[in-house]
């Protein structure tokens, strides 16, 4: 995902899992984006943190049951750093 912000792009990169059901991996990652930037005010980690929580909802089955808690996604974000800064020249 590219993100533009105060004149930089900043690229960030998904960790490689294995999907198994794509359900309600949009609506996971929508809400997780809005509530940590709501929340801690930061676009850059709520995007980051939104990325993280959606790569784990796909390895789970089913909607509701696929969403990760808030634990589960602050370790994950431990294991894979996945920014890169490109400067706007």
């Amino acid at each position: 995902m590219l993100v533009y912000h105060k004149n930089e792009f900043y690229y960030y990169r998904a960790p490689q899992v294995k999907a198994l059901d794509s359900t309600a991996a949009g609506d996971c990652f929508c809400g997780v984006l809005v509530t940590h930037w709501l929340k801690h005010k930061d676009i850059l980690k709520a995007v980051q943190t939104a990325i993280h929580a959606a790569s784990l909802s796909v390895t789970r089955y089913g909607a509701k049951d696929s969403l990760p808690f808030e634990e589960e996604i602050d370790v994950s974000q431990g294991r894979h750093q996945s920014k890169t800064i490109i400067t706007k020249n």
